[in-house]
């Protein structure tokens, strides 16, 4: 996503929202454990240091993304990762579409982690929700991460 168009985004924190030109997204609550470390035109990440995780969202909007199957989106994230097992993939709905959610063991640089993985389109816009984590700290971080994709909801940028 890196060949995308730059997306101006604005973090309302205590919404627990970011704002992409007209639209802004609210993300679900996340605990006190997990604090923002990257803000950055279309992206958003928390980190929790108890659990070796990172939560994500990223959004890049561009004139050809509804064209893009989602499982080549997909793939797209995978660039890096080697040993890739899927524990599971289906087709499940979120914001009024349909998303991509996969959660696989991989290994980066040899390092074992878990992934768990949205990926969807909507009004010209390709997103990503992520989760990724130790192996022993995957269940315990899965569970902030639902509830983060679980919020995760279109709004007006003037409400």
């Amino acid at each position: 996503m890196s060949c995308a168009t730059p997306v101006a985004l604005s973090w309302v924190g205590k919404q627990g929202r970011f704002c992409l030109a007209e639209d802004c997204y609210q993300l679900g609550p996340l605990g006190p454990a997990w604090r923002v470390v990257q803000r950055h035109e279309g992206e958003i990440g928390f980190f929790n240091a108890e659990l070796g995780g990172v939560i994500q969202s990223n959004a890049a909007c561009r004139q050809d993304v509804e064209a893009a199957p989602l499982q080549s989106l997909l793939d797209h994230l995978l660039v890096g990762y080697t040993d890739r097992r899927v524990r599971s993939a289906e087709t499940v709905p979120l914001v009024e579409r349909d998303a991509l959610r996969t959660v696989l063991d991989v290994k980066l640089d040899g390092v074992p982690m878990v992934l768990d993985l949205y990926v969807f389109k909507r009004n010209g816009c390709l997103f990503d929700l992520s989760f990724a984590a130790a192996p022993e700290g995957y269940a315990r971080g899965a569970v902030d991460f639902q509830r983060f994709v679980g919020g995760f909801a279109s709004r007006p940028a003037r409400s």
